[in-house]
């Protein structure tokens, strides 16, 4: 695949990466909340 082509692919994917990217960390925050609260309880 040549590097134009490789170039104009990435831009156009960007946006869809990011905001992918920004799903997946609320995800993230979501679960180690969930296992803090959960630890939090365990604990008490």
């Amino acid at each position: 695949m040549s590097k134009k082509i490789f170039i104009i692919f990435r831009n156009f994917l960007l946006p869809f990466h990011a905001l992918y990217a920004y799903q997946v960390k609320l995800l993230s925050i979501a679960i180690h909340t969930i296992i803090f609260q959960a630890y939090k309880k365990a604990v008490k």
